[in-house]
């Protein structure tokens, strides 16, 4: 009855319907993770790229059951998502050869909030998430080196930060560490030297995603992560505040307390945005 309702509900809404198949293979979500599989916890998206939307399976491979689908939701009326576009958002709690053993699915709000529950497996392929933290790791570990910073300014000359960024791949998962692939040809490592391969694309770990759709999420200050401290003559701050450098190439981003360090970035005046 509970899935019968939410199909009416999204054919009322124009949003096509859900059809998931066999309650009985959603699974125990207390019981523990099949042999081989990898324990993860994170959260992800689920890209919209199969007619219907991606399959949930009740098995890591091609031809295991389908127990459901998880479309995006399309709707102009609602611009606060991505351009009228809201993706299911999942929790993911174990991986094994290329698939996402996933716990549950949601839509964000103001959709019918749980269209799957239950267990499942989904392709890595369907797979993606925003990234929050500003830096990738070599290895999914807190004193492993980094690969690369995630803000900067492109060869456009435009700023950009890690949430901006597309994952192209969610590669692989342990405990709250995904690795994950984007493409970013301007990547650097906190060096400044470059950190992308030769097809831009940069392969690292990240503890920390974020699902969020709509405008401005996933944007709050990033001091709080344990591989990156303040330097220790360097208060902590965390505030919001406008820049008033009449010089028309912009405000200069240094790489330190100093008006002679190196120039990382710079913040476009005002004027420009107009």
């Amino acid at each position: 009855m509970i899935n019968r309702s939410l199909n009416w509900m999204l054919i009322a809404l124009g949003l096509g319907a859900f059809h998931p198949i066999g309650a009985s293979a959603q699974g125990d979500p207390s019981a523990p993770l099949p042999a081989g599989v990898t324990a993860c916890k994170f959260a992800a998206l689920v890209k919209d790229t199969e007619p219907g939307g991606p399959a949930i399976r009740d098995a890591p491979q091609q031809d295991g059951r389908e127990v459901a689908r998880l479309p995006a939701i399309h709707d102009k009326d609602k611009p606060g998502h991505d351009h009228g576009v809201a993706l299911p958002e999942i929790q993911v709690i174990g991986f094994r050869d290329g698939w996402f053993l996933i716990e549950g699915a949601a839509y964000p709000e103001p959709y019918p909030s749980q269209p799957y529950t239950g267990r499942g497996w989904v392709e890595g392929k369907f797979v993606t998430t925003h990234l929050f933290r500003d830096t990738l790791k070599t290895s999914p570990s807190n004193d492993s080196p980094d690969v690369s910073q995630l803000y900067g300014t492109g060869s456009d000359g435009l700023p950009y930060r890690s949430y901006g960024l597309e994952v192209q791949r969610v590669l692989g998962c342990s405990g709250p560490w995904l690795e994950v692939e984007i493409h970013q040809p301007d990547a650097k490592t906190l060096s400044g030297r470059p950190a992308a391969a030769a097809d831009g694309t940069v392969r690292g770990w990240t503890d920390r995603s974020c699902t969020k759709q709509g405008d401005g999420p996933c944007t709050a200050g990033q001091f709080d992560y344990p591989w990156s401290p303040l330097r220790s003559s360097v208060t902590e701050c965390q505030f919001r505040a406008l820049s008033n450098d009449p010089d028309p190439a912009g405000l200069n981003v240094r790489d330190a307390a100093d008006p002679n360090a190196r120039i990382l970035g710079r913040l476009l005046p005002a004027a420009r945005w107009r």
